[in-house]
């Protein structure tokens, strides 16, 4: 696995992300965090919030964001989610 996505390599993360998570990137990218650190970020509250719409109050049923992610996308899914904090 990668240890980070540049900012040249936009279309390779929009594919991985893509590939894992079945939808682009872009809904959840976070210019700032991009900017500030030069690398390809997202905003992880958007992100679980996708995840909520998606897998309802995770929560509730005693279980973090990372075990959904495990759960749905394995740890490959895990992996990128951390790549792109």
């Amino acid at each position: 696995m990668k240890t980070r996505y540049e900012i040249g390599q936009w279309l390779e993360v929009d594919r991985d992300f893509e590939r894992v998570f079945k939808v682009s990137i872009s809904r959840f990218f976070d210019s700032q965090l991009t900017y500030n650190f030069q690398r390809v970020a997202i905003d992880p509250f958007v992100f679980d919030e996708y995840l909520h719409s998606m897998y309802g109050d995770y929560e509730n049923a005693g279980k973090s964001m990372k075990d959904v992610i495990v759960e749905h996308y394995g740890e490959e899914g895990f992996d990128l989610f951390c790549l792109l904090m």
